[in-house]
């Protein structure tokens, strides 16, 4: 038995428009030029991955700074914290002056 006998089959598209791309792939031979441009596109080296960390961080910012646009009210009136966290408490020693603003 040779090597040829035993490899797999090649791959057969089952639908018209598979075997047409297929077809158009065999005389152009476009898939090359794909695959590096697909490198490019999404790349695979982990030093990317600072780019990525950098973009999801922007995403958050603008995200936030969003939300905070809308909701933030600054206002320097007093007000009373009334938690359950023990050093924010007014009544303590260590007790801080909260303004509207902080408690958002």
């Amino acid at each position: 038995m040779s090597a040829a006998s035993t490899a797999e089959p090649a791959f057969v598209a089952k639908t018209k428009t598979g075997r047409f791309t297929d077809f158009v792939d065999s005389r152009v031979g476009g898939s090359g030029i794909l695959r590096e441009f697909g490198r490019k596109v999404f790349p695979d080296h982990w030093s990317f991955m600072f780019g990525e960390v950098a973009l999801y961080s922007f995403v958050i910012l603008l995200l936030s700074g969003t939300f905070l646009t809308f909701f933030f009210d600054p206002s320097m009136a007093e007000t009373h914290y009334d938690g359950s966290y023990v050093p924010l408490k007014r009544g303590d020693v260590g007790g801080l002056q909260l303004f509207p603003g902080y408690l958002l």
